[in-house]
């Protein structure tokens, strides 16, 4: 259908988005897709979210009246809204005037993509090979130290450098300039990507080399290292994995080095006497207690080797009542059964952070058909003794769905399979994993992560590399828009 511009007067095609005549926008025209900025401040969550460089540098001014030369901008006075140019010699080009914000929103929305495609061909053009100038055919090696035999030549294509140097283009040719430009950027790309396989291969055939001229250097320095490391790998170890003293079968010694209380490094005693572990004391350094033995002639590496000279049997030391008692584990998230009870490990992590702290121990009660909180992981008061001490030896299993399957014979006859309900379906359960997603969304990387609700007309073709450079000088400034 054929309309009238309200400007020249002139007829045209109501789908047209400018006049051919005079370059006005076609008010008739809707102008924007339902993703796209409506707003002021939506264009300026889109600019933030493009990574765009400062509005001084490339001189949209998104909601403000700015006033020095060579500037596109968008700002609100009254009810109107205003959208326009200053041009080189200060003087300005009013594009839009008037109260629909969205239409206002859109010119100025246009022209940046416009403006943020040309930029980008621009450095294209320049990364392969350009002086920085369009159709500039300079090498690599004015950048790089490379020859030019070596360097990707890239030049612009002659009708899109005809087409982004003409000041007013009608609508059909700024649509085939905006297919030339995102095909221009993709044969660069290609070059760019071949370029880079030459790099990676020429790059490996140094590697190698450089390896064989390593290969002594690193022969003497791994000597060096290994007899450096000699003299201090039976000390390291010592401390790591802790040594015994025994005169007799009993008593017999055992110590580790740890930290105490305060974070100072300390060695750490433990006694076993009468068939029962018991802590000792602890010393700083190498300095051993008063013992009942001679600690040079005594001292055994292993309790393998006490035991062989002894022919007695240790438990471990960490495994021991009074071990736990001082040092408690956290048990395994899972099903446990002991006096004649179902038990569930819940382990929270996070729900401390959110004064919802699930951490502990739950039972089932058959007669209510319901779970419910018991205690703790520490809380040796509370806790029955093959909770606290052995509940490894009264596991079932994590897996709900394994408990009537591959466990029923633990479980009392007569018990009711039906009313049982899976830990994970209860109000406990769904406090800890809401803990975790709050402690996800609040540590996840917001370089990786976009909770933005305004993510408009998100397009990688107008996101900006900050290796990339943004010059507005070359633009001209003299024409009306």
């Amino acid at each position: 259908m054929q309309i009238q511009c309200e400007y020249c007067k002139n007829w045209m095609e109501d789908t047209f988005e400018k006049c051919p005549y005079c370059g006005a926008s076609n008010a008739h025209l809707k102008r924007y897709a339902e993703t796209t900025p409506k707003t002021i401040e939506e264009l300026k969550t889109w600019y933030t979210d493009r990574n765009l460089p400062p509005e001084e540098v490339t001189r949209f001014f998104i909601g403000r009246d700015y006033k020095a030369p060579k500037a596109f901008g968008i700002y609100r006075s009254g009810r109107n809204f205003i959208v326009y140019k200053n041009k080189a010699d200060g003087s300005r080009a009013v594009r839009y005037k008037g109260p629909d914000e969205a239409y206002a929103v859109n010119e100025i929305y246009l022209k940046l993509k416009e403006e943020i495609l040309r930029q980008k061909a621009r450095n294209i053009s320049a990364r392969g090979g350009s002086s920085g100038m369009p159709g500039g055919s300079a090498s690599l090696a004015s950048r790089g130290g490379r020859s030019s035999s070596r360097a990707v030549r890239s030049t612009l294509d002659p009708r899109l450098q005809e087409l982004m140097q003409k000041p007013n283009l009608t609508p059909k040719e700024m649509i085939e300039r905006d297919k030339l430009m995102r095909e221009q950027i993709e044969q660069n790309k290609a070059k760019e990507a071949a370029m880079a396989v030459q790099h990676a291969a020429r790059a490996e055939k140094n590697r190698k080399r450089r390896k064989v001229r390593r290969i002594v250097l690193l022969s003497i320095l791994g000597t060096l290292l290994i007899l450096i490391a000699s003299c201090t790998a039976n000390a390291v170890i010592k401390r790591s994995r802790g040594d015994w003293y025994a005169a007799s079968p009993d008593p017999v010694y055992f110590r580790y080095y740890t930290e105490d209380s305060l974070g100072k490094s300390v060695w750490e005693w433990w006694k076993y006497s009468d068939g029962e572990w018991s802590y000792f004391t602890q010393t700083a350094g190498d300095v051993s207690p008063t013992l009942d033995i001679d600690a040079r002639k005594d001292h055994y590496p292993t309790r393998q080797r006490v035991e062989r000279a002894y022919h007695i049997s240790i438990p471990p030391v960490r495994e021991s009542h009074a071990y736990l008692a001082m040092y408690p584990v956290k048990p395994k998230s899972a099903y446990y059964y002991a006096n004649d009870r179902l038990w569930y490990y819940a382990n929270d992590k996070y729900g401390y952070q959110y004064g919802r702290d699930r951490d502990g121990w739950y039972y089932y009660d058959e007669e209510d058909t319901n779970w419910h909180y018991y205690a703790h992981y520490d809380d040796s008061d509370e806790l029955p003794d093959e909770l606290f001490y052995d509940n490894k030896d009264y596991e079932l299993t994590s897996d709900y769905k394994k408990l009537e399957s591959d466990y029923a014979y633990v479980f009392p006859a007569g018990f009711v399979w039906e009313d049982l309900t899976d830990f994970k379906d209860t109000d406990y359960y769904e406090d800890i994993k809401w803990s975790e997603d709050r402690h996800y969304e609040d540590n996840k990387s917001s370089n990786n992560y976009s909770d933005n609700d305004n993510d408009y007309d998100y397009d990688s073709d107008y996101d900006w590399d900050d290796d990339d450079d943004w010059d507005s000088n070359d633009y001209d400034w003299d024409s009306d828009w």
